[in-house]
């Protein structure tokens, strides 16, 4: 009961005295306000999947091969790069997404 600064027959005065000696011995009893995570927390968690990691591999390999063993090497390298495309598409807007439902969360 010491380290609270009470009695256990008297319990806590409550006076305007009382009260901030207490706020000043054990500080506010608040709950600290969310922080809202910058965006590209939310772009590191959209790409943390494994299925991303195999297309730009794939996409990688598409590229190599389109530009080297291509009848058109001058265009070979369109459709890895459309596979690029679409991965930066998807990781954008899921990153985006995610972003704005934790900007509502620590609105509330």
């Amino acid at each position: 009961m010491k380290k609270l600064a009470t009695e256990a027959d008297t319990g806590i005065i409550g006076d305007e005295r009382d009260i901030k000696r207490r706020i000043k011995m054990f500080k506010s009893n608040e709950k600290p306000l969310p922080q809202l995570p910058p965006i590209i927390e939310s772009i590191k968690e959209a790409l943390d999947n494994r299925i991303f990691l195999y297309l730009g591999v794939a996409a990688f390999f598409t590229m190599i091969t389109g530009i080297f063993a291509s009848e058109e090497p001058s265009t070979g390298w369109i459709p890895g790069a459309s596979i690029y495309f679409a991965i930066f598409l998807i990781v954008a807007i899921s990153a985006w997404n995610d972003w704005m439902k934790d900007k509502q969360f620590v609105k509330l």
